[in-house]
């Protein structure tokens, strides 16, 4: 049995340009203008050592935040009844060897924080 390929969406292909030239455009501003401000935010954040730990959890979060949603989409990807059995399986457990490792890296950069508060570094 074949599908014929429909062609997408035009209002969609447009939401999805829209969106690629937005994030084109505020990311090179964002690159073009980092080098001016870029010192003074290092000084600022190593003036203090709680600072520089708020900000490098504050860091760690952020990058894992997207990882653990990715995480749950492949768990519940697993969980849908089309899915034949192995490959749900499949998803559910590389679901939990990403959230172990998005978790123990958590924890790596929650203990770096605490080292760096007491002056290892």
């Amino acid at each position: 049995m074949t599908r014929a390929i429909e062609p997408a969406d035009p209002a969609t292909r447009r939401r999805a340009i829209a969106i690629l030239v937005v994030g084109t455009v505020v990311g090179a501003a964002v690159l073009g203008t980092i080098d001016r401000w870029l010192p003074s935010f290092q000084r600022w954040a190593a003036s203090d050592p709680a600072r520089r730990r708020t900000l490098l959890l504050a860091m760690a979060v952020a990058l894992t935040l997207p990882c653990f949603g990715f995480a749950a989409y492949l768990w519940r990807l697993g969980t849908q009844g089309e899915i034949a059995g192995g490959r749900g399986r499949w998803l559910k457990a590389l679901a939990l060897g990403l959230a172990a490792a998005v978790a123990g890296l958590l924890w790596t950069m929650w203990r770096l924080a605490a080292l760096l508060d007491q002056g290892h570094a």
